[in-house]
């Protein structure tokens, strides 16, 4: 009888190390950000009245990225054609997570009629970010992409 009882307790140490890989693979909010190209793809502005911002951006706004790099610096890049060809091809801010509440400061350099904002995420993976926003007034959604 006492080997029936062995046969089961032989098992739990490997359920044990394979319940704990999970942990060590999930990757942070804020690793999943960093060194990547972020295209904005959509920017639904749906209080008061509803707009698709995006759609006002014009063509050379459109390649536009971000780069959430470490130490908070935010770089934002014109992307391969620049509206105005005297302007830096590249500018910086700044960037802050904290749980779901992305702090981003200096982005005008994106086409959003802001320099500071406040997201707050409502998803993020390896390659795509949506998060909604209150702004002056306006409400919305955000939706970016890595390039």
């Amino acid at each position: 009888m006492k080997k029936r009882y062995l046969f089961p307790l032989s098992l739990l140490p490997a359920l044990l190390l394979v319940s704990c890989s999970d942990d060590e693979d999930a990757v942070s909010k804020e690793e999943l950000l960093k060194n990547k190209r972020w295209n904005i793809a959509a920017l639904q502005v749906t209080s008061p009245s509803s707009i698709d911002y995006y759609q006002t951006f014009a063509a050379c706004q459109r390649d536009n990225f971000a780069q959430f790099q470490e130490g908070g610096v935010l770089l934002m890049d014109e992307g391969a054609t620049k509206c105005n060809a005297p302007t830096p091809q590249q500018a910086s801010g700044t960037w802050s997570l904290q749980d779901d509440l992305l702090h981003v400061e200096g982005i005008e350099a994106l086409g959003i009629p802001a320099d500071k904002l406040e997201l707050t995420l409502t998803g993020i993976t390896n390659t795509t970010l949506t998060a909604n926003f209150t702004q002056g007034g306006l409400t919305g959604t955000l939706r970016m992409a890595v390039q």
